[in-house]
């Protein structure tokens, strides 16, 4: 059942998805190696995955043209001032073109950028009359003095060897020697992880963990997200939208659901997909939530790269899908008349 889940998935990429273009030409998943190895000389087109101006950290996505799902990250950084310069103006979505010279660091590639271009800003035409998040957490702040803490994973990249981790709400890098105790977590668990500091010597390098492998338990998993594969699930929280963009052709809606167990925790997004999916079904269940999030225009937030709004809540029953270590969010399927949205103004019916 799950390689048909999984089948299903990449179905649903086809009709979600697009790629950010780059050099391939053929058919085939491309190595990390492959895509580094163009970095240099031809250069390669990435997609601004996070842009943290006052950290000065930057990280993008390349992605294959026919396979979103054969994509990879870089923290990339600028090698003079032009780039410098062009560099403060990016945001999250923006399609790049650029060149550099690629620093594996552990497993996590870096980009020292020697050529910047922007070849598309992204514009997301959503507004947000209620406000929009500023980032308040700062680093190493409350992590200094400690030995351990549990996080919300937000990624996890070259087979365990770096997690990404939200805290509080911001993100930090931990670098791990011993990937063995990392390769089964997935994007979205909750974990209690033992960690120290890196000490840098350069201010301008961003906090970053190192997985103190030597403690008792290095790693505890509270939380683990694929325990909800294919389990009957049910969740109310604020509904969420995610709006068209590069990677994704459509708006699509998500669920807010806080872990039970520390609701100062990042909290998980569940995508909302229809049971039975069909176009038809898609579309319907698209719709009933696209109508009434326009018929409330007043009280969306800008999140970080989502928008949520202050009213309207989702109340849904189904079965959940988690199918890849590092799916962008967990999916609910469920029939469209177990997808209820409360509170708010209902959209107008006009006669015709």
């Amino acid at each position: 059942m799950k390689h048909t889940l999984k089948a299903l998935l990449i179905l649903l990429t086809a009709l979600l998805f697009a790629s950010c273009k780059s050099f391939p030409h053929g058919d085939d998943d491309y190595s990390l190696e492959e895509v580094v190895k163009n970095v240099p000389e031809q250069g390669i087109r990435a997609l601004v995955h996070g842009a943290d101006h006052k950290r000065k950290l930057y990280v993008v996505s390349w992605s294959h043209p026919k396979n979103f799902f054969n994509r990879y990250n870089f923290v990339i950084s600028p090698k003079n001032s032009t780039v410098k310069s062009t560099i403060t103006k990016l945001n999250r979505g923006d399609i790049l073109y650029l060149k550099g010279n690629v620093n594996m660091n552990r497993g996590q590639a870096h980009i020292e950028v020697s050529h910047l271009e922007i070849k598309k800003v992204y514009d997301p035409k959503v507004k947000y009359p209620a406000g929009k998040h500023e980032r308040i957490t700062e680093l190493p702040g409350d992590l200094i003095n400690k030995a351990e803490e549990v996080f919300y994973l937000h990624a996890t990249d070259e087979s365990g060897k770096v997690l990404v981790l939200e805290h509080g709400d911001t993100i930090v890098p931990m670098i791990v020697r011993n990937p063995k105790l990392t390769t089964k977590l997935y994007r979205g668990d909750y974990v209690r992880l033992a960690y120290k500091i890196h000490d840098s010597d350069d201010p301008r390098r961003v906090t970053h963990l190192f997985l103190n492998d030597k403690a008792k338990e290095p790693v505890k998993v509270l939380d683990s997200i694929v325990k909800l594969h294919e389990k009957e699930i049910e969740y109310e929280g604020r509904m969420v939208m995610f709006p068209k963009s590069p990677t994704i052709n459509r708006n699509i809606f998500a669920i807010e659901a806080y872990w039970p167990m520390d609701k100062t925790k990042a909290p998980r997004y569940f995508t909302l997909l229809p049971q039975d999916f069909t176009t038809e079904k898609f579309e319907a269940m698209l719709k009933k939530l696209q109508d009434q999030w326009d018929a409330n225009p007043d009280e969306i937030f800008m999140g970080r790269n989502k928008y949520i709004h202050q009213k309207l809540r989702i109340k849904i029953k189904g079965k959940g899908n988690v199918v890849s270590e590092n799916q962008a969010n967990p999916q609910i399927f469920a029939d469209i008349e177990d997808l209820h949205v409360l509170g708010g103004k209902k959209k107008e019916v006009v006669d015709k």
